[in-house]
């Protein structure tokens, strides 16, 4: 009988424990690279054409993330399928990563379109509007950061063509990111939120994997 050495069993378990992190991208990894505070606002005058394009950096200055705002009839990202009246798109630029998105809070999305950070117009209008994390303002906490997306002066039209064939499309809106360090954000994909999901009249759009209420 041959007895198996014990340095080579342990660089083996811990191979293997390797090759589970890589597998499971969704696994905390600390530590992530701090990000620098980033606040900024834009108004779309013309809610079709909305486009934003953005870089969080961190404490040199490097970009660590890609943030990319655009609607539903955008075709300028071929890894990126945009559904949205307007959707927006984290990826890292320091690692890789196997996720279309960093905001899903899906470990295993099969749509571009699972995460929160998709609005469409039923949940813009009205009481929607004013639902936590469904309506105009959405939080996501990830990789030692929070991340808030928010719509206001939001103006709609009748007749103006959208995702959801809605009688009224958006014809223009502010928009507003916001994005703070977090160090007890440890995921590394948008934790999912713990809020009631929106009543049905809001729409169908993408609900959280861990809704309560």
């Amino acid at each position: 009988m041959v007895v198996g050495n014990s340095s080579l069993l342990t660089v083996v378990f811990l191979w293997a424990g390797v090759l589970r992190a890589i597998g499971d991208p969704a696994a905390s990894q600390e530590p992530f690279p701090p990000v620098k505070p980033l606040h900024t606002s834009v108004s779309f005058l013309r809610a079709s054409t909305a486009s934003l394009e953005l870089r969080l950096v961190g404490a040199n200055n490097a970009a660590l993330y890609k943030l990319d705002c655009h609607t539903w009839t955008y075709e300028g990202d071929p890894d990126f399928a945009y559904s949205g009246d307007f959707e927006c798109r984290l990826i890292p630029l320091y690692t890789q990563t196997s996720y279309s998105t960093l905001l899903t809070d899906l470990e295993h999305p099969t749509r571009d379109w699972q995460s929160r950070a998709r609005f469409l117009v039923p949940e813009l209008l009205g009481q929607c509007g004013g639902v936590p994390e469904y309506g105009r303002i959405r939080t996501f906490r990830l990789r030692g950061m929070r991340i808030q997306l928010s719509l206001d002066m939001v103006r709609t039209q009748s007749g103006v063509v959208n995702a959801t064939m809605s009688p009224v499309g958006l014809a223009s809106f502010r928009f507003t990111v916001d994005v703070r360090s977090d160090p007890t954000a440890t995921t590394a994909i948008a934790a999912s939120t713990s809020v009631s999901t929106p009543p049905p009249v809001c729409g169908a759009g993408y609900r959280s994997s861990t809704p309560k209420g």
